[in-house]
């Protein structure tokens, strides 16, 4: 049902859409873990500093 209201053009543009979305989501994955791991290791310091105070 879904393919005969899409016409070439909506098929490329659905594909883009579909890897637009992919990257988005990979890039958001990749920055939530960089700032987690960030925030582990500026917690671990912390927690070192205040243990040696």
């Amino acid at each position: 049902m879904v393919n005969t209201y899409l016409r070439p053009a909506g098929q490329t543009a659905v594909k883009y859409f579909i890897l637009l979305t992919g990257y988005c989501c990979m890039f958001t994955f990749a920055a939530v873990m960089i700032s987690v791991s960030l925030l582990r290791g500026l917690y671990k310091t912390v927690e070192e500093k205040c243990r040696h105070e």
